[in-house]
């Protein structure tokens, strides 16, 4: 079944079929790139399967040149290639995998497929202001707040892969109701994968 995505009020952008992925029968993709106050991101999602391989193949046609190895330590866990002109990151749920991808800009990615979810756990773990607000959300539209609590997952989750730090004193903790946080912009896609909703956000720095 094809992959649908749709932006949230925030984003515009057109639906895709990569050129270079069509031997490999690719659903229709995000945009091909997005332009940001830190430089262009480019953009795709495919299959999970031998996910590596094809981010190893896609950037080293980009670059014109093999990118190397994945590099990944206990130190440093942010996987990187050996030998690439990009700062990569990608995500991946179920059978979709997404990249994102620059040569200027540092970014962050994260989707996640929605799922039934307690949302004490935004008491627990959110900021106070998202906790407030999804609190009240789910008073008037559930099914929305349920969207919202993955929409900021995604965003710490991203903010995470791009800038680093600690992920539970640091990026769960910060308030991500803005379109930007600590100098990093947020970008929000939704959408459903076989008739399965996600969220989707990229950090970009």
């Amino acid at each position: 079944s094809p992959c649908s995505f749709s932006s949230c009020s925030t984003t515009d952008f057109f639906i895709f079929k990569a050129e270079m992925l069509k031997a490999l029968k690719m659903f229709p993709l995000l945009p091909d790139f997005l332009d940001t106050p830190y430089g262009r991101v480019f953009l795709l999602a495919f299959p999970k399967e031998n996910h590596r391989n094809t981010i190893h193949s896609i950037l080293s046609k980009k670059a014109g040149f093999d990118v190397g190895e994945i590099l990944q330590t206990k130190e440093n866990e942010r996987p990187v290639f050996s030998n690439s002109p990009f700062d990569a990151n990608w995500s991946h749920s179920k059978n979709c995998c997404v990249l994102a991808y620059s040569e200027s800009a540092k970014v962050g990615i994260d989707i996640e497929f929605l799922k039934p979810k307690s949302l004490r756990l935004a008491e627990r773990f959110y900021s106070k202001e998202e906790s407030i607000y999804l609190k009240e959300l789910e008073q008037e539209n559930p099914e929305k707040a349920i969207q919202e609590f993955f929409r900021l997952w995604c965003r710490k989750e991203a903010y995470f892969k791009c800038v680093g730090g600690s992920f539970f004193e640091g990026s769960l903790k910060q308030n991500m109701l803005q379109n930007t946080c600590q100098e990093v912009s947020f970008f929000d896609f939704s959408g459903k994968v076989d008739n399965e909703s996600f969220a989707l956000a990229i950090a970009v720095k």
